[in-house]
């Protein structure tokens, strides 16, 4: 019993010393999320209002956000085709937090290669609906739910922090991603892999002033404790990288696809765990891309919706185009199957057709394309995925 209380005397001071070092540390860490929402905040603003004054049409249905940069404006219609429910999802249809019984919730996780350009057609969310809906599943007397969160323009550093911040909590039953796009365009494959998210770059913002979970003044100790150690380095000439060493990181990116996508694979990684942590059983199947090239004409090539903004600057070709593409769908197939994931091929879905008729710039989809989208996707869950197997 002595040996006890010397046991607890001895660790009680410990303990209300460490309540009170955390206890400050949560004060600064909430001053720390407060300034960087707040400068984000204040960014994005100004950044929409920029886009909006050079009439990019596509902001109209934008909103500021905090932590995400912006979101689709809830509860907004513009028209018969472009509409938003009151949970900001691109759809008509209201989605109750709460899945109806013995129903199947579906979610589609993406860009504006996901959003698509009206809540009737032109999306392969769309058709997808379609497809599920005119098949009878008697397995499901509740329903069958396609939830959009496609929210254009997004990269994914911002559609992982929604499915923390919002998506998680429908716990789909099945997630899609065919995502990549704005990734693509981001990371340059002429230059060294980055070595920052080009999100965080761009907005100011550390997710891990946000959103982290562990004791603050752990974290705050560690990052001092980084600093004073790089100092030292760097004074003392200690541990300097090597002339080899440097001239990897010197590499381009086209030569480490791995490490050149490398937040797209942290993201993802991080939205699927979110999924799982809300619903362990859901279902996460994950897509190659399809894009246009070299399929297109010099003339579309060149033109403002032919190309990303490094092809210019790097006089890439249509062919050069169709291979640094690869790259990247070679980084999301290999991490489908390291990762046991339901992986789609979409690119075999569009072997031989006319890719002319089926796409509208080097990315976006007509009618028709989606379609074949939503369908590729609708006969791989028939056939593959339980619950629907």
């Amino acid at each position: 019993m002595n040996f006890l209380k010397k046991v607890i005397f001895t660790l009680l001071p410990a303990l209300i010393l460490f309540m009170i070092i955390e206890g400050g540390a949560r004060l600064y860490w909430s001053h720390l999320e407060n300034e960087v929402l707040k400068q984000v905040e204040e960014s994005n603003i100004a950044n929409l209002k920029k886009e909006k004054d050079a009439n990019k049409i596509i902001n109209f249905i934008k909103m500021s956000h905090p932590s995400l940069g912006y979101v689709l404006i809830p509860n907004f219609k513009g028209s018969e085709d472009i509409i938003t429910n009151s949970q900001g999802f691109f759809q008509k249809e209201e989605v109750e937090l709460k899945k109806r019984e013995k129903s199947l919730r579906i979610m589609t996780v993406g860009e504006s290669t996901t959003q698509g350009a009206s809540v009737q057609k032109s999306s392969y969310p769309v058709s997808l609906k379609k497809f599920m809906q005119e098949t009878s599943h008697s397995k499901f007397p509740g329903g069958i739910e396609i939830i959009n969160a496609g929210v254009q323009g997004w990269v994914s550093d911002q559609w992982a922090m929604a499915t923390r911040l919002k998506f998680a909590a429908y716990k789909p039953d099945i997630v899609i991603f065919y995502c990549g796009w704005n990734d693509f365009q981001s990371y340059t494959p002429y230059s060294p892999p980055p070595q920052s998210s080009n999100f965080e770059d761009f907005s100011g913002y550390s997710a891990k002033y946000v959103f982290a979970s562990n004791f603050k003044s752990v974290i705050l100790l560690s990052d001092w404790f980084r600093a004073k150690k790089q100092e030292f380095k760097v004074k003392y000439n200690i541990g300097q990288l090597s002339d080899s060493a440097k001239a990897e990181l010197k590499r381009p990116g086209a030569e480490k696809p791995i490490e050149l996508y490398k937040f797209f694979t942290r993201n993802l990684t991080q939205a699927i765990n979110t999924f799982k942590e809300h619903n362990p059983n859901v279902k996460i199947i994950i897509s190659t891309l399809v894009g246009r090239w070299p399929h297109d004409t010099q003339e579309q090539f060149q033109s403002n919706i032919g190309h990303t903004w490094w092809m210019v600057d790097n006089q890439t070709t249509r062919k050069e185009a169709a291979r640094f593409l690869e790259l990247l769908n070679g980084v999301i197939q290999d991490y489908a199957k390291e990762n046991g994931l339901y992986f789609v091929d979409m690119r075999k879905s569009f072997d031989g057709l006319d890719k002319q008729k089926l796409f509208t710039d080097f990315c976006h989809l007509t009618n028709e394309g989606y379609e074949i989208i939503g369908k590729t996707f609708f006969d791989y869950i028939q056939k593959e995925v339980e619950p629907l197997q």
